[in-house]
């Protein structure tokens, strides 16, 4: 690691306090808070909160005492701890209160406190004694010494200041000053014992006539009971503001609260009466929330603190993260991981204490490249479960009992794993020897036993049956469902994915074996040693952090290889390196595949088979060497195992690529793995480069079984067949070769020009190449020596004049194929010769859309539809006008294929006009084709005419219900159509426009034929209205009409008219032919006035719609009767003027009459009934008042009016 930054496990003190800081105010202004606790979980904080404030305020002093308390083992231990914890706690506070307090501070103190003393203070004392004692020894022999100093030799004194100070003390004043000092000493000396004894109390007994007394009498009471003055001084002259108890909750014993809170108040009353300023003693406790129940917490503190947890499982991935961050391994631990161990860890000291002890871990052992994330895992476990860790290094413990018994797991696996395949083995088997074809079957074979067993209706059925029913017939139903193909293809894909799977199993590491059904079991291990005493683990089992313990081992990041992280690496035979490599196998962190081994032997004997099967074994230098031994083939063989299961192609490229024994390897490759080939080029997982190469050192160095196994999906030769460069060049011989590409059944799809020669001869004449343009260009330049531009269009014509050469005899045999490649390859169409094109149109070979195709692109007319068999060509050559437009072809179609769209078609887009007078084919089909056509809307009119004209047969029974009108009229007019009744009659009824022109064309045969019971008026209306016409004929239709007939509005001659008047007019018609009398001729205008004569009625009441000229035309007329000329004047006397009263009179040859209208005459009019009708009508008008009939002369006489009429209608004025 480059930086190494170890975390302490000590408080923080920079901590944000934020609102805890309010808090805090609150407590130290409230003198009534005394005791407060600082409540949170374990490593929530607390301690660094307090450390926080006390930066901050470093005015107020604290005293920490703790009193971290940790589980013994000893259950014995344990026990008597909880019996004395009372009196424990006692103890540690009153000593860690002594040790915190200065000395000169409590000097009155009985308990005895070890100070380490200054060297100059002993030495003082030292020099002290000895100068008493010397000085007094000096006192009491004075006189001796003074003699001795008298008697003493001068040349004695060395020194002259040493002769003068012995002479000195030998003075009087000499004696005088050690008599003051030794009064001195003894004073300093007494001061000093009595001071020790006033505080320190150190003589405890005294003897008093040999018994001895103690001063303070041994007690049974606590320490705090038995020197609570001692107690109360320490604490009043402790001058702190604040004692706090960190750890206090650990002993889980409530009564030193009460104890604590009982000296907290007498501290307090004693500080109140001996200080001068007011003080005031905090205890804070330093606790987890759980130690009072909710009324005794706020019962007994006067302040709860609570803290928020700095760590828990949710956050102690991201410390985790932070301690690593800028460390070079932070890249290698794994997230997943991470979050994983962050779950089951929420002390942040033990997190920390993790992270200092990894990073010596690491940097002491990442010679070896070990895995970071095992390293830490490890040194997880260790720091949760020491003891187990310690029992790990001697080979014992729980951890060691999981390992050891591995083998135990697997064979228990392996016991599963067999009864799962017995289980589907029975399965197949059951449903292979099944009759029963389906589950009903099976409910109607119970149904039968049933009735068998119950024997009759009412019996119950016997045991037999109900044992059958329960046994046996779940099973065969089972057997049934299972012989679906699907359910049969996964009952054999289980099979064999269970038997690959206990194969491999003695290769797994344990968490491979752990799974969800053994999990509990393997974790529940114990173990028994060889007088029978059974560990079971139980301290580890019921630990908060076994379950993290589980998590480890479960997936893999405590394994076997744990040693190796436990302890250093020495170098002997096997280098640093190579044991790099196997470190990385077993940590199944796999090495660079060019990894380099400075002994692949050594190296290998330190695998087992097994280690082959794992992806860190794949090395260049370990596969060089296993290939070159023979003595490897089991590691050879799970390494092929490993190399297909785990699809590790990247490695085989690159190992392919070095060209390291590159025949060995693709010989021994191929023959254990013959799908290799197949997957890397459907799953594209390789490169073009690499599948060419392997595929050509392949054919040219395996056998041919080799090569047929791995050709079994074709995809081996459909590559081959691919590469236009396979036979450039090779080192294998020809004959090998081809033989190989023959059994392949190799079919290049392209072929390089440049190709080895005798390859490309083989492959010529072997066909071992695909009909398509490129190689039909190549081999006609290579065989035919023929450029395919120069023969552009008739390429098969070209081909097939040879036919000897191996190409044609392969396009003959691939003609549909060929025809498709010519099709594209003929941009600008095809004009091969007729006899190929019949060749090509008539071969059973080539289907109906190449075919198409090739038709598409011809230019070549065919003379003779009859030589085209297919009739899809023929339709395809007639579509595109292909063949002559000739009636034989076009018969020669229709007697093959009937009269179709397509010949419909053909026939339209004639341009042409058909010529079907001559024509050379068979009469009956020629008349067949007439027949059709005749019938047939859909032939253009021209070509209709054409083809009815010539061979059309005259219908003298048409029934055809839905032919064109012009169809119809072409018949006519070619005289097809008989004129009879039963054709008038459906012309009638389906082609009523055809009816006239039908009549129009046989006229005289429709008129001889005609009868009243066949003929239609309006038919008769028309042909009246012909100029073709004859007068008999018209008179004849006339005659038998069973109606009358209107010549108003219709184009009739005259003497048409006139006939009509007189044999069959319609009375309707009278009024308006008399309004439209001078439209019409003299001739019919007389034929009217005769008409009137009988009519005369009707004239007189249409008077008004009359033209008086027409009432003139009546009354001059001769074939009026005289009685009906007076009636027509009596009305027109009636209705006009005088003038034309008068004219009408003259006309009508009644001129007397008229002359009474003049006053200038007077008429004789003679006596008869037409006059006195005239004179009634006069009077009646009053022209004439009166008048009478004079017998004497026998005329009328009358009386005139002399008024005028003036009464007369506008019109008649």
């Amino acid at each position: 690691m480059s930086d190494l930054r170890f975390q302490k496990l000590t408080p923080t003190s920079n901590v944000d306090l934020n609102v805890y800081e309010e808090g805090f105010e609150f407590i130290f202004s409230n003198d009534d808070i005394r005791n407060i606790a600082v409540s949170g979980p374990y490593s929530s904080g607390k301690s660094s909160l307090l450390e926080s404030y006390k930066k901050k305020y470093p005015q107020k002093t604290f005293i920490h005492i703790s009193l971290a308390h940790f589980t013994n083992e000893n259950k014995d231990n344990e026990e008597k701890e909880i019996k004395d914890s009372e009196t424990v706690i006692e103890g540690k506070i009153l000593n860690q209160l002594i040790q915190q307090i200065p000395i000169e501070n409590i000097p009155q103190s009985n308990f005895r406190i070890k100070r380490t003393t200054g060297t100059n203070y002993n030495g003082y004392w030292a020099m002290g004694i000895v100068a008493f004692i010397g000085m007094l020894l000096f006192v009491l022999n004075y006189g001796k010494y003074c003699t001795w100093i008298n008697e003493m030799n001068s040349a004695v004194w060395n020194y002259e200041w040493l002769r003068k100070f012995m002479f000195f003390l030998a003075s009087p004043f000499g004696w005088v000053l050690s008599v003051l000092c030794i009064v001195v000493i003894a004073c300093l000396g007494l001061y000093n014992l009595l001071n020790i004894q006033t505080n320190k109390n150190i003589f405890k007994k005294i003897s008093v006539q040999g018994n001895e007394i103690e001063i303070f009498e041994d007690s049974q009471n606590s320490y705090f009971d038995k020197y609570l003055n001692e107690v109360l001084y320490l604490f009043e002259n402790s001058k702190a503001d604040v004692i706090v108890f960190e750890d206090i909750d650990r002993f889980e014993n409530v009564q030193i609260f009460e104890r604590l809170r009982e000296i907290n108040m007498l501290t307090n009353c004693r500080l109140q009466q001996h200080e001068e300023e007011e003080k005031v003693l905090r205890f804070f406790y330093l606790l987890k929330d759980d130690i009072f129940i909710t009324k005794d917490r706020a019962k007994f503190f006067d302040y709860i603190l609570p803290v928020v947890p700095v760590l828990d499982s949710s956050n102690s991935y991201n410390k985790i993260k932070e301690f690593f961050v800028g460390s070079t391994v932070e890249e290698k631990l794994n997230d997943r991981f991470l979050k994983g161990l962050a779950l089951y860890i929420d002390d942040i000291r033990v997190l920390k204490n993790i992270y200092n002890e990894f990073v010596i871990y690491y940097e002491r052992l990442k010679k070896i490249d070990l895995d970071p994330n095992r390293m830490l895992a490890l040194v997880t476990y260790k720091n949760l479960f020491p003891r187990d860790f310690a029992d790990l290094q001697l080979n014992k413990g729980f951890v060691h009992a999981i390992f050891s018994n591995k083998e135990k797991f697997c064979c228990k696996e392996i016991e599963r794993i067999n009864n799962e395949i017995q289980e589907l083995e029975e399965r197949i088997k059951n449903s292979e020897d099944e009759l029963s074809i389906s589950s009903q079957e099976l409910d109607d074979i119970r149904e039968a036993k049933y009735k068998r067993a119950c024997g009759n209706f009412y019996s119950n059925p016997d045991e037999s049956f109900t044992k059958w029913q329960k046994e046996q017939l779940p099973i065969r139903k089972q057997a049934v469902e299972d012989r679906a193909i699907d359910t049969q293809q996964l009952l054999e894909k289980q099979l064999k994915e269970l038997k690959k799977q206990k194969k491999r199993i003695s290769g797994w590491s344990i968490s491979q074996i752990i799974n969800r059904d053994n999990i509990d079991m393997i974790f529940q291990i114990t173990t028994t040693n060889e007088l029978g005493d059974v560990t079971d683990y139980n301290q580890i089992k019921k630990s908060e952090y076994f379950n993290l313990l589980k998590y480890l081992i479960r997936n893999g990041y405590i394994d076997e290889s744990y040693s190796d992280y436990m302890t250093y690496f020495y170098e002997n035979s096997l280098t640093l390196n190579d044991k790099t490599f196997l470190r990385s196998v077993n940590d199944k962190k796999a090495k660079e595949y060019s990894y380099n081994l400075d002994s692949p032997l050594l190296v290998v004997s330190n695998l087992i088979p097994e280690d082959f099967l794992q992806e860190e074994t794949l090395n260049f230098d370990l596969l060089e060497y296993l290939l070159g031994s023979e003595n490897n083939k089991e590691y050879l063989g799970n390494l092929a195992i490993q190399l297909q299961e785990k699809m590790q192609l990247e490695f085989i490229s690159q190992y392919f690529a070095l060209n390291e024994k590159r025949v060995e390897f693709v010989r021994w490759l191929n023959k254990q793995w013959t799908g290799l080939f197949s997957y890397a080029y459907k799953g594209r997982k390789l490169s073009k480069e690499f599948l060419f190469l392997y595929s050509l050192y392949s054919v040219a160095y395996c056998s041919i079984d080799v090569l047929t196994e791995m050709n079994e999906e074709q995809v081996f030769s459909y590559f081959i067949s691919n590469q236009e460069d396979f036979l450039i060049d090779s080192d294998c011989a020809t004959d090998q070769m081809i033989d190989k590409l023959i059994d392949l059944d190799i079919k290049f799809e392209t072929i390089n020009p440049q190709s080895n020669t005798s390859l490309l001869t083989g492959v010529y004449e072997n066909n071992l190449y695909v009909i398509n343009a490129t190689n039909i260009r190549l081999f006609l330049s290579f065989a035919y020596q023929i450029d395919e531009k120069i023969i552009q269009g008739h390429i098969m014509t070209v081909i097939m004049s040879k036919k000897d050469q191996p190409l044609c005899e392969y396009v003959c045999s691939n003609l549909n194929n060929t025809i498709e490649i010519i099709n594209a390859m003929s941009t600008e169409g095809v004009d091969d010769d007729e006899e190929i094109i019949l060749y090509i149109l008539n071969s059973e070979q080539v289907n109906e859309e190449t075919k198409e195709m090739y038709i598409s692109l011809l230019k070549t007319v065919l003379h003779d539809l009859s030589k085209v068999m297919d009739a899809n060509c023929r339709d395809d050559l007639l579509n595109r006008h292909l063949v002559d437009e000739s009636a034989e072809n076009i018969c020669e179609y229709f007697s093959k294929q009937s009269l179709t769209e397509v010949l419909i078609r053909f026939i339209n887009e004639i341009s042409n006009e058909l010529d079907f007078s001559l024509v050379d084919y068979d009469e009956n089909i020629i008349q067949q084709f007439a027949e059709y056509i005749q019938a047939s809307n859909k032939i253009v009119d021209t070509h209709y005419r054409s083809i009815v004209s010539a061979q059309g047969k005259v219908l003298t029974d048409f029934s055809t219900m839905d032919l064109d009108e012009s169809k119809v009229k072409i018949l006519i007019d070619e005289c097809k159509l008989q004129m009879n009744i039963s054709n008038l009659r459906h012309l009638r009824q389906c082609y009523p426009d055809c009816v006239l022109h039908f009549i129009e064309k046989n006229l005289s045969e429709y008129c001889e034929m005609m009868a009243q019971k066949y003929i239609e008026i309006d038919e008769v209306e028309e042909i009246l209205t012909w100029d073709i016409l004859k007068i008999e004929d018209a008179k004849r239709l006339i005659d038998i009409l069973p109606t009358t007939l209107k010549v108003i509005e219709h184009d009739y001659s005259d003497d048409i008219i006139v006939y009509i008047l007189g044999k069959c007019f319609s009375e309707d018609e009278f009024i308006p032919l008399l309004e439209k009398f001078f439209l019409y001729s003299a001739k019919v205008q007389n034929a009217i006035i005769e008409l009137s004569d009988s009519r005369m009625n009707k004239v007189v009441e249409s008077m008004e719609n009359i033209d008086f000229n027409i009432l003139k035309k009546i009354l001059t007329s001769d074939n009026i009767q005289h009685t009906n000329k007076v009636i027509l004047l009596c009305e027109i006397i009636k209705k006009y003027k005088p003038d034309r009263i008068k004219e009408a009179l003259i006309i009508a040859g009644y001129e007397e009459v008229s002359k009474l209208l003049d006053n200038k005459t007077r008429p004789r009019i003679s006596a008869n009934n037409e006059h006195k009708q005239l004179l009634n009508a006069l009077k009646d008008n009053r022209f004439i008042i009166s008048y009478e009939f004079n017998e004497k002369s026998g005329i009328y006489s009358y009386t005139r009016s002399t008024k005028k009429r003036n009464d007369l209608p506008p019109e008649f004025l």
